[in-house]
């Protein structure tokens, strides 16, 4: 009978020990979960972390006006794209910075980005089958028309070489006969007429551009629309398991208070203790996140050499998230380390101040014990009235 008891004594000690290793190892995972899915499923943080990673810079902005030229020479008529393709082939990177300032109006880029990422997310929680992403190419239009054509055009003149006189002398037949056009700076009065029939035919260029570019259809092809609906709740159940995963670790502090716990002080002890070292895993599993993104743009650069362009952005952008998830999940953890810390010094106080507490009530306990066996042993006055001689 008292083996069987003591057997049930040591068994709940056991299981709650397994539930602290359990939880140390499962503790870090669910804070990096949960920081990630904080970064990565929420619209705000994603919108600001793009505008300060990508627009912000000149990489982000000269790839949105590479491509907004594109659309340009592909909507323009008669074949004037295919002429100022040409004319812009061969752009110095210093100029083409420029012809993005004239180009992109100063906040069209987050105006873009924000819009289009709330639409992304609400059709995360829709049944649409594509979301409603756009460009929205009225203010682009609108700066062109202005004077963006005029601009533009004396950006890429100034950036021509001068002419020879034969290139004078074949630019002049080209203007009556037709022909091409040859790219270097003529003198003038011929500077100021070229300026004009090349802006001419950017307005022409804009004035074939679309309201709005609706990019939903390219996103998802016709062959991948049946399998819009189960990825988009696989996407759902990974943003609730790791938004939520935290409660299985905080589950098992619970089922530890109830095996064990059976006092304030083991409380602290055995909260303080996972608390704890939990929180020095996650710190040293977030540690490495500068050098991961350095191994993660370089890791791209590699597989992207084709397109630099391309590396650079998604490797600017990926810095960014890993940075950001790295450094909401520090918090945590030193939240976390923080509060084990505290638990197992204050425990530790009030632990002292027992074990100091039980020596003085001890030997209260022995004088009260000791004066009660001298009152006991000792005569007390008698009620018996003397006999004999003293009768």
């Amino acid at each position: 009978m008292e083996g069987s008891q003591g057997c049930l004594s040591w068994l709940p000690r056991a299981i709650a020990s397994l539930l602290v290793v359990v939880f140390i190892l499962t503790a870090p995972i669910a804070l990096l979960a949960r920081a990630a899915s904080q970064v990565v499923f929420s619209p705000q943080v994603m919108a600001k972390m793009v505008g300060n990673r990508l627009l912000e810079t000149d990489v982000a902005r000269r790839a949105l006006a590479e491509a907004l030229m594109r659309e340009m020479l592909a909507q323009a008529p008669d074949g004037s794209g295919e002429t100022m393709g040409a004319l812009l082939l061969g752009v110095e990177r210093s100029d083409m910075e420029r012809i993005t300032e004239i180009v992109l109006p100063p906040e069209w880029g987050k105006e873009q980005v924000v819009g289009n990422l709330q639409a992304v997310y609400a059709w995360i929680d829709d049944d649409r089958a594509f979301p409603q992403i756009k460009l929205d190419l009225e203010p682009v239009r609108s700066r062109i028309l202005g004077t963006g054509a005029e601009d533009l055009v004396e950006v890429l003149v100034d950036a021509w070489p001068s002419c020879t006189p034969e290139q004078v002398a074949r630019m002049g037949l080209a203007a009556v006969q037709g022909g091409s056009i040859e790219t270097c700076e003529p003198p003038e009065p011929i500077r100021t007429g070229l300026a004009g029939v090349l802006a001419d035919g950017v307005r022409l260029m804009a004035n074939g551009m679309p309201d709005a570019v609706d990019l939903g259809p390219q996103v998802v092809s016709g062959g991948e629309e049946a399998q819009i609906g189960p990825f988009k709740e696989r996407v759902r159940m990974v943003r609730f398991l790791t938004l939520w995963g935290w409660l299985f670790p905080a589950g098992l502090l619970g089922l530890i208070v109830a095996l064990v716990v059976r006092s304030i002080a083991g409380l602290f002890r055995w909260w303080g203790i996972p608390l704890t070292a939990s929180g020095l895993a996650a710190l040293a599993m977030v540690a490495p996140s500068s050098g991961l993104a350095r191994a993660f743009g370089r890791t791209l650069t590699s597989q992207l050499q084709g397109a630099p362009l391309l590396a650079e952005l998604v490797g600017n952008l990926g810095s960014g998230l890993i940075q950001s998830i790295a450094t909401r999940a520090a918090v945590g953890a030193l939240f976390l380390t923080a509060a084990g810390a505290g638990l197992l010094i204050v425990g530790r106080i009030s632990t002292r101040r027992a074990h100091k507490a039980r020596p003085a009530e001890s030997a209260g306990g022995r004088q009260q014990i000791v004066g009660i066996s001298e009152e006991a042993v000792s005569p007390g006055p008698s009620d018996e009235r003397p006999t004999g001689v003293f009768g």
